[in-house]
């Protein structure tokens, strides 16, 4: 049984590494078991533009994102092996594991990208947010799973999850904050991630896999670009590293320059709002 699992949930890849990658790099350094779940593909409505890569190869524009995101789990495992890859059927739906060395087990649910909730038109207008509202009954990933309702989407999740918290004994939840106020001005997609966990963690969907105690972790994300460096000189180094590491695999799949622009902001600034302990 593993001793110690830290679960980290965000909406779309580089969100972890952004906001909460300071604490993956402790749960890794500490030997806990690590899991990394997406919600999103990140695609911005375009799931099928084609990017040119610094070496000719075209790459579609939400499996730069994913490249980047996997880079990142790398450098945090210390290892330069590709993931071994392996499918799980939750639910009737195709779920795809990325095995990074036995410590870091990642995972995407692909949903489409929800920009301030209404979404775009290559995916039907299709959102998290509508779904989690009740304004769509439906909703379709961008690799073809469906989900036919928000219990689906929300029993997946537990299925998933639950692989690895029923051999566990110390669990922490690490989540995006689902107060606008304390997370003022973040994405439609994060919010929504958030609240859909702290419903599940109300309906004590996890505890009855576990005899151990849970924490749940939240965390502010692009409020934090206004708030001052809170690491250490040595934690900064890393943040910055890691970021770094994310942005030239982007930079090489085709996304412009500025994306290192967009990113620094954020760095060395990785903020906990809130957390709880539920029990066993």
């Amino acid at each position: 049984m593993t001793h110690s699992l830290d679960i980290f949930i965000h909406a779309h890849p580089d969100d972890i590494e952004l906001f909460m990658g300071i604490a993956v790099k402790q749960a890794i350094d500490s030997n806990h078991k690590v899991v990394m779940l997406l919600a999103t593909a990140g695609d911005g409505g375009r799931k099928n533009t084609l990017l040119e890569a610094k070496n000719g190869n075209l790459v579609r524009y939400p499996e730069a994102r994913l490249l980047a995101h996997d880079a990142a789990i790398k450098h945090l495992v210390g290892s330069s092996a590709d993931p071994i890859l392996s499918c799980h059927i939750i639910n009737g739906h195709i779920l795809t594991e990325d095995n990074f060395d036995n410590r870091v087990y990642s995972y995407n649910l692909m949903l489409p990208d929800g920009y301030r909730g209404v979404g775009f038109a290559g995916n039907n207008f299709e959102t998290l947010e509508k779904l989690y509202l009740g304004k769509i009954q439906t909703i379709k990933s961008i690799d073809n799973n469906v989900y036919h309702n928000l219990n689906d989407l929300k029993n997946t999740i537990v299925s998933l999850l639950s692989l690895h918290i029923a051999t566990s004994q110390k669990i922490t939840f690490h989540i995006p904050e689902f107060d606008e106020i304390k997370n003022k001005g973040a994405h439609s997609d994060h919010f929504h991630v958030s609240r859909l966990m702290m419903d599940l963690f109300s309906e004590k969907a996890f505890t009855k896999e576990n005899r151990g105690g849970m924490e749940v972790k939240l965390y502010s994300d692009y409020i934090n670009a206004s708030k001052p460096i809170n690491v250490s000189p040595e934690m900064e180094r890393f943040h910055r590293d890691l970021n770094d590491i994310m942005d030239d695999v982007l930079i090489a799949n085709g996304r412009p320059e500025n994306v290192r622009t967009l990113h620094l902001a954020f760095l060395a600034k990785e903020y906990v709002t809130s957390s709880f302990v539920m029990g066993g």
